[in-house]
């Protein structure tokens, strides 16, 4: 049926989720912020769209009277999401301040 179709979309979503989202610190360390923001970009378009077909199947599932889903794969999948944004805003603002004081030298530095 369609709901357990969606089910096994969802799933391999979800693992394409966390295989390809930057988790790891290679853009990081090669400065290529733009790539892990393109990415979570993708991914957070993705997600909403696959939210809004959890929620299409839940108002069916509503209204057949069966048990509703909870989809907790999409609701754990958003929730990295944030913090991965969060990550990364951090990530940046660091090496935006570390390469701020680069640009000073040493005689201008007041003691």
């Amino acid at each position: 049926n369609k709901i357990d179709s969606f089910a096994e979309e969802l799933r391999n979503f979800c693992q394409e989720f966390r295989s390809e989202c930057p988790f790891d610190a290679k853009n990081a360390i090669s400065g290529e912020y733009d790539k892990s923001y393109e990415a979570m970009k993708e991914y957070h378009e993705r997600t909403q769209q696959m939210k809004e077909k959890a929620n299409e199947f839940n108002d069916l599932e509503l209204l057949f009277d069966m048990q509703m889903s909870n989809y907790r794969e999409l609701k754990d999948c958003e929730a990295e999401l944030v913090l991965l944004k969060d990550l990364w805003d951090g990530i940046v603002a660091v090496k935006n301040k570390f390469q701020s004081w680069d640009d000073i030298l040493w005689d201008k530095i007041d003691t």
